[in-house]
């Protein structure tokens, strides 16, 4: 299909959605087991008949397909192109797929409420167990008692120092299997990110999860454990962590202490995900001679904003630091293409501050696997530190037309992962994304 062609035809798909009630339009095709893009095709093959011929007479498309007097007229070619299209994009066997996919109904876990207790696992990096960052634990737990009215346990192997946690993955495993496990557990709350919990594939059992559900955040390299939250069918929120945000100097920035309140405490349906007012660059060393500096801030300028798409969308949440999906592609807790369909894809970077090639690579992997073409939009986070804040918008832009999918919405610079400050999104929760009017709402409670 040449520019034109397609442009005319996203339009088309733009207004069929905007028309027709979505429930009709899911039944209807599904039912028939057709998809939009055949109808879409159906209408510019219309559009290409009326283009071309001078009489008004009407036939079914197949009649101006299939006349052999046709095959030399400008009309047949510009049909073929389509077909072609069609037939190299849409084969028989990757539309049938769509109907095969087994529905998983989603377990969310019981909010938190005063007296609680809550865990706390190494599931990455040891460094909270370090001798010289354990100072970290102590301001968490305090301020998770203290301000949450929580009740804080490490979990066996949680502080046994970065050395070692490295060397007994599946310890961390069994930490975190036994922290489900244990029935007077409410929360599971991760010490900090790292580089290595798909060491932790082997020894999980997802049974153990999705029987005792439960609260389990954290974000970075804990990517990986959300993803088989998703496996195992229980949501999962994709927030701070013990070291970062709970262990921060002098106090918790209000905007993450709002969020933790407002999404672990209490019903959060209809609750409003808020661009934070300010936002920090400041990166204060982890030492003990450091507990009474404050982290400096800055006024926020950009606020959510629309790379593409308008109107609204909605979807669950599913996704995580962009760095980490590289090493759970192929792995068994990385969904399977249709899984995709209907989600809301989060993305986010790490504190590595990946270059915009690499952004590309990991985005045109997405694409590639057809997952851009299922998904009903993306939330991107703010990168740290606005490094490459520029850059990256006009990579999504850049590979998303790659894919055709440049009208689909995408909101950026969202407070999640490594913003600073950051808050919570809960993944496999319904959630709204009004685009023109930058909003992003929870349409169910993330937690019963």
């Amino acid at each position: 299909m040449n520019q034109k062609m397609t442009m005319v035809a996203d339009e088309i798909g733009r207004s069929i959605c905007k028309y027709y009630n979505e429930d009709y339009l899911e039944t209807l095709f599904e039912k028939n087991q057709i998809i939009i893009e055949d109808v879409i095709f159906q209408i510019l093959v219309e559009c290409c008949r009326y283009a071309y011929l001078s009489s008004s007479e009407k036939h079914p498309i197949t009649f101006y397909i299939e006349r052999d007097e046709l095959e030399l007229e400008p009309e047949r070619k510009t049909i073929k192109r389509i077909i072609d299209y069609v037939n190299e994009k849409y084969d028989i066997e990757e539309r049938q797929s769509q109907f095969d996919t087994e529905v998983i109904i989603v377990i969310k876990p019981k909010r938190l409420k005063s007296g609680d207790t809550i865990a706390i696992v190494s599931l990455s990096w040891g460094g909270l167990g370090d001798a010289k960052l354990i100072h970290k634990y102590g301001i968490a737990k305090d301020r998770l008692e203290r301000d949450f009215g929580l009740s804080v346990v490490a979990m066996p192997h949680a502080l046994k120092g970065s050395e070692f946690v490295y060397a007994h993955p599946e310890l961390r495993a069994k930490d975190l299997m036994d922290a489900f496990s244990d029935s007077s557990i409410k929360g599971i709350f991760c010490a900090i990110g790292g580089d290595d919990s798909v060491r932790l594939l082997p020894y999980i059992d997802y049974e153990i999860i999705r029987n005792n559900p439960k609260i389990f955040m954290g974000y970075s390299d804990t990517t990986v454990t959300h993803f088989m939250m998703n496996k195992a069918g229980v949501v999962s929120y994709y927030g701070p962590s013990v070291m970062a945000e709970f262990g921060e100097y002098v106090q918790m920035f209000d905007y993450t202490e709002k969020s933790v309140k407002s999404l672990l405490f209490d019903d959060s349906n209809g609750y409003e995900v808020s661009s934070c007012e300010y936002w920090s660059d400041d990166h204060v060393s982890w030492s003990e001679e450091n507990v009474n500096v404050k982290k400096k801030t800055r006024p926020e300028e950009h606020h959510y904003e629309v790379l593409s798409g308008n109107g609204s969308i909605t979807g669950e949440l599913l996704g995580g630091c962009l760095d980490v999906f590289p090493m759970i592609i192929g792995t068994e807790v990385w969904p399977e293409r249709d899984e995709w369909k209907n989600k809301i894809l989060l993305v986010e970077t790490s504190e590595e501050k990946p270059s915009p090639d690499l952004i590309t690579y990991y985005l045109r992997n997405l694409g590639a696997q057809g997952i851009l073409n299922r998904i009903r939009g993306i939330v991107v986070g703010k990168p740290q530190d606005e490094q490459f804040y520029e850059e990256y918008k006009e990579v999504y832009r850049t590979v998303l037309n790659e894919f055709n999918c440049q009208y689909l919405p995408v909101i950026y610079n969202v407070n999640i992962g490594h913003a600073v400050p950051t808050g919570i999104l809960p993944l496999g929760i319904e959630c709204e994304i009004n685009l023109d009017n930058k909003i992003i709402r929870l349409l169910e409670s993330a937690t019963e």
